[in-house]
């Protein structure tokens, strides 16, 4: 499909209100979009599910908005669009997956898969990722976890963006981390 032909499609979703687009839609143009940019239909839909689940949390910064972003950086190559994941068992519990620079919302997705199959088995998963690119919002992780009955961590390195205190010059990422567990009926 090209990327006219989604972009046609995305208007039967359209609703009276400005700026709205249902979900489904959205979601289904999304993975369209990424597949012209050469990813997986999986991938496509992966990358899809975490962009456009992050702006119904209210987390535009890292929704559909960043599109854009990574439209480009496929462009220009510096995101492989079909990667060739690797899994390095480092012990029963604990393994690191290269990511081959693919899109991060693929490796991460993975990784925690790998980390919900070993805590099912052994009662605590621990996934290393390195080769990986933006992963946007943590919380689309999170609830892989949460959804399989399991409490995560997740957490990632930052590009240099703040200066230390009483500094000019940025050295600093913003380290994000962030965590999650299964909660009960509070009603």
């Amino acid at each position: 499909m090209s990327a006219h032909d989604a972009i046609s499609r995305l208007g039967a979703g359209v609703s009276t209100k400005p700026d709205t687009v249902a979900a489904d839609v959205l979601q289904r143009f999304v993975t369209d979009l990424f597949q012209f940019y050469g990813l997986s239909a999986d991938d496509a839909a992966q990358t899809a599910r975490c962009l456009v689940r992050a702006d119904l949390r209210g987390v535009a910064s890292h929704g559909v908005g960043r599109i854009p972003i990574y439209t480009e950086r496929l462009r220009r190559r510096l995101v492989n669009p079909r990667p060739a994941l690797r899994l390095d068992d480092l012990t029963p519990v604990a393994a690191r997956l290269d990511g081959d620079d693919g899109m991060g919302f693929v490796v991460a997705a993975r990784a925690m898969d790998e980390a919900i199959a070993r805590a099912r088995s052994f009662g605590i998963g621990f996934v290393l990722v390195h080769r990986s690119t933006h992963f946007g919002m943590a919380a689309s992780y999170l609830l892989q976890a949460v959804d399989a009955g399991f409490a995560a961590f997740v957490f990632t390195n930052a590009s240099r963006a703040m200066p230390v205190w009483g500094g000019k010059v940025p050295l600093l990422g913003t380290s994000p981390f962030a965590f999650a567990a299964p909660g009960g009926d509070l009603g």
